[in-house]
């Protein structure tokens, strides 16, 4: 990967003169322009190991098909003003929307893949993930290796698991992904990943060693004939009073906090929205009747003709099977009380309370009656 950041010498531009005069030795130096080509090979190295995978080659490819990828290319590696890049996958379904978990899991296959480049990071259902390119300087040097200027970091989305593909034969297989492509939405996990196992060690072993180094620089001061010397208890006081007023235990204090405040944000259990779809003509049937000054919306509001169509029949249907799988949702949602804090499980059977009582809304409204009214009169019997 290294190698996409080494470039020969031939490769490089002459830097410009000064107010159109030829340069000479008494001029300041000009920093070299970076090709913008050398980011993007090193983007092309990066996917691959990182986001992509080993079938999706022509995506990858097709990522500077768009005109602006070389643009921002060219502006993260010379625009002091852009120290980051980020490389995002989207997964995006092509085909119809499933009716049942093993369609679900199907659609995984059926998916269109798609790669682009940003300066702005978004949150989506269908966000894959990200690679986020960081600049240690503002402008790349083109002689340097671009491994020794970028740092970089992985950022999973919360379409990271659909994307691989799906072996899911059964309806419970077809399960077991969705629940771990939903636990995948939630990026408290990885960020406190990336806290708890580099981050905060990363900090500490720098202040360690520097601990070290400052100590044995200490000790190693050549004293004055007649001069005391402080014992070691003086001499870690010193210590401790020049880190206090440098600052390192506040941060050790604030990493310490932001990673315990990850943590119970994994714990807390995000309760999901339901909004249960309705049909436009049962929509439009219910309106028209509120305009007539109906209280309560009856079968005969809809066309005879449609209680009949088997076409229209089957959207029904299929709505009252999403409204089963959306309320499913949440009440199949639980929590374990051993973790967490007490005000976290609190929290959880609140908005668990206001969940069912939206739905419950919901399903007493007259879309959603009037909806089961024309099931059952067209004889739909296992909907209602």
């Amino acid at each position: 990967m290294e190698d996409s950041g080494q470039i020969g010498a031939g490769s490089l531009m002459p830097a410009p003169s000064l107010a159109g005069h030829p340069s000479s030795e008494s001029s300041a130096p000009v920093q070299a322009v970076c090709d913008p080509n050398l980011v993007k090979q090193y983007i092309l190295d990066l996917i691959p190991v990182l986001l992509g995978r080993s079938d999706e080659e022509d995506a990858i490819t097709a990522l500077f098909a768009f005109p602006d990828a070389g643009e921002k290319c060219r502006q993260f590696a010379n625009d002091g003003q852009v120290p980051v890049l980020y490389i995002n996958k989207e997964n995006e379904a092509s085909g119809k929307e499933a009716d049942s978990d093993e369609d679900e899991a199907m659609a995984f296959s059926f998916s269109t893949v798609t790669y682009s480049l940003s300066f702005e990071l978004t949150w989506s259902p269908t966000h894959v993930g990200s690679i986020a390119m960081i600049k240690r300087t503002p402008v790349l040097d083109p002689i340097l290796p671009l491994s020794t200027q970028i740092q970089i970091m992985n950022l999973p989305g919360p379409a990271s698991v659909a994307s691989a593909p799906s072996r899911a034969n059964d309806s419970e297989s077809a399960t077991a992904v969705g629940t771990v492509a939903l636990a995948s939405a939630n990026p408290y996990e990885a960020l406190h990943a990336y806290i708890h196992h580099a981050m905060s060690p990363y900090f500490n072993a720098f202040i360690s060693a520097k601990e070290k180094a400052d100590a044995a620089a200490a000790a190693t001061v050549s004293v004055a004939p007649g001069v005391s010397v402080e014992g070691p208890s003086g001499m870690a006081r010193r210590g401790d009073d020049k880190d206090a007023q440098s600052g390192i235990p506040l941060a050790k204090k604030k990493i310490a906090e932001l990673e315990l405040s990850l943590l119970h944000l994994q714990q807390n259990v995000d309760i999901p929205e339901v909004r249960l779809n309705i049909h436009p003509v049962v929509i439009h049937a219910v309106e028209g009747a509120r305009q007539d000054g109906h209280k309560r919306v009856t079968v005969d509001a809809v066309s005879p003709d449609l209680l009949a169509d088997s076409t229209f029949l089957n959207h029904l249907q299929s709505d009252v099977n999403g409204w089963i799988k959306e309320i499913q949702k949440v009440t199949k949602l639980d929590r374990d009380p051993s973790s967490g804090t007490a005000s976290q499980e609190i929290n959880f059977w609140q908005s668990m309370e206001r969940a069912l009582n939206h739905i419950e809304e919901q399903l007493n409204g007259d879309e959603v009656v009037l909806t089961m009214q024309i099931l059952k009169a067209a004889k739909r019997f296992h909907a209602t």
